[in-house]
């Protein structure tokens, strides 16, 4: 069966962090993280919640964990160490919905053309804020649902989310994509519910990984083709 519906994730997919917010508490002490800097961080934190979902017993509190790994590897790249007043900030600010607000290229210009050929979504372990943010950013009208773990009380990769947003929008799993940014959160947490997965890895965490992946929208069209082509998802 053809990709009838496409699922997104929010952080790191389809919106990034207005980090003039989300890290305010360096910039005031004079510290600006680089590119690399950044990408660093997100691959270490990321890299850590794929074995810790790979551990038995694991997965409560993942999501706080990835920001305090995010944020205590950026501060000591910075030479920071310790200080756990700043980290407790940091983590806040990126755990809000509003702060992320950096469209992610060609969004919405995309939204708005893949709006008139396949129903779109959204699935995020998020605040409960989430809708709200969207319609702020004017990007709300673009989804049949949003998923919100705030509000469902499931985060990824159970699949009780995955369910619950299928069942909001009337989709069968194997004719709906995920797109999301973390392993096991996302793609491994799409297959098991049945869905088609891919991959966005803009800071190149999974560059050495066999997952189906792209680095950014301009690679998504190719890539939904290809994955059309491979048949349903089992």
């Amino acid at each position: 069966m053809p990709i009838r519906n496409i699922f997104f994730d929010i952080g790191f997919t389809l919106l990034f962090q207005d980090t003039s917010v989300t890290l305010a508490p360096l910039t005031r002490a004079g510290l600006h993280p680089t590119r690399e800097q950044l990408h660093g961080a997100e691959k270490f934190a990321k890299m850590r919640l794929d074995e810790a979902h790979g551990s038995p017993g694991q997965g409560s509190g993942v999501d706080f964990d990835f920001w305090a790994n995010y944020h205590r590897h950026l501060m000591r790249s910075l030479g920071l160490q310790d200080d756990e007043l700043m980290l407790g900030e940091l983590i806040l600010l990126s755990r809000k919905s509003a702060n992320w607000s950096v469209f992610a290229e060609g969004i919405p210009d995309l939204l708005e053309s893949l709006s008139s050929k396949y129903t779109l979504g959204v699935i995020s372990n998020a605040d409960g804020r989430l809708v709200r943010s969207l319609e702020i950013l004017g990007l709300r009208k673009y989804f049949a649902s949003v998923t919100d773990s705030g509000v469902l009380g499931y985060e990824k990769p159970s699949a009780a989310i995955f369910q619950s947003a299928l069942m909001s929008t009337r989709a069968f799993a194997r004719e709906s994509l995920y797109v999301g940014d973390i392993y096991s959160l996302d793609y491994h947490g799409a297959r098991q519910a049945g869905m088609h997965a891919l991959l966005m890895d803009v800071a190149g965490v999974y560059a050495e990984s066999p997952f189906t992946r792209i680095g950014g929208f301009a690679e998504f069209g190719s890539a939904l083709l290809q994955l059309a082509a491979q048949g349903p998802a089992s």
